[in-house]
This record gives C-alpha cells, sequence and structure tokens, in this order.
C-alpha cells in the first residue's frame, strides 16, 4: 500500500492485530520472531542484536551506589522502601518512629503536613 492509502484506511487510529489484517494494514498476524524472519527474508543475512533486559530495582541500586561511592545498607534500603510504598512512605516513617517511643501517648488519627 501506498502512504497515502495506508492514511486512508488507518486514519490515524491504533487497530487490533485482526482488524488491521481485515483491512490490509498488515500481511499476516505473528510475533517477533515472525516479524524478525520477515525482515531478514526481505535483506541480506544479518543477526539480530538483542539488548539487555532492564534491571531490577535492587540490582540498580546496588550498582548506583557504588558508582556514586558506598552506599550503606541502611541507605538502600530507605530508597527501596521509598521507590515501592510512594506515596505511603511517609505513613510508614511515622509507623516506624512509634517504635522507638515509650510511655502512655494521644495520638492523632492523622498526619498534619
Amino acid at each position: 500500500m501506498t502512504k497515502s492509502a495506508v492514511n486512508e484506511v488507518a486514519k490515524g487510529r491504533v487497530w487490533s492485530g485482526k482488524k488491521a489484517l481485515e483491512l490490509g494494514l498488515v500481511d499476516k498476524l505473528g510475533g517477533l520472531s515472525d516479524a524478525i524472519t520477515a525482515a531478514q527474508s526481505m535483506s541480506e543475512p544479518v543477526e539480530p542484536i538483542y539488548y539487555p533486559l532492564p534491571k531490577d530495582a535492587v540490582t540498580t541500586l546496588l550498582s548506583n551506589g557504588l558508582k556514586g561511592g558506598p552506599k550503606s545498607s541502611i541507605a538502600i534500603k530507605e530508597q527501596l522502601l521509598k521507590e515501592e510504598l510512594k506515596d505511603f512512605y511517609p505513613i510508614y516513617k511515622e509507623m516506624e518512629s512509634l517504635k522507638t517511643m515509650s510511655g502512655v501517648q494521644a495520638r492523632m488519627t492523622f498526619v498534619l503536613d
């Protein structure tokens, strides 16, 4: 199909694979390996380059800690907790602070910022 023919049919929308096949926007349905095989058949033989998967949060934190100087395990734990808990991190910190308090206390049911 020419670009203008594709534009006329697709109209800037995202179509499901099945509908795109019905409309003639794709030749056939398949996955990544099918796409690689089809691309290889249209050109001279080449080997695909697979990039490494993104690192998980722990690996990233540990490697960043080593690059920027040694990080304590406490700093790494705190950074992991902030990333995991997001908006709930201040509540977690408040609950942790209760562990060090003693005696009778009157507590609010909310935290003032």
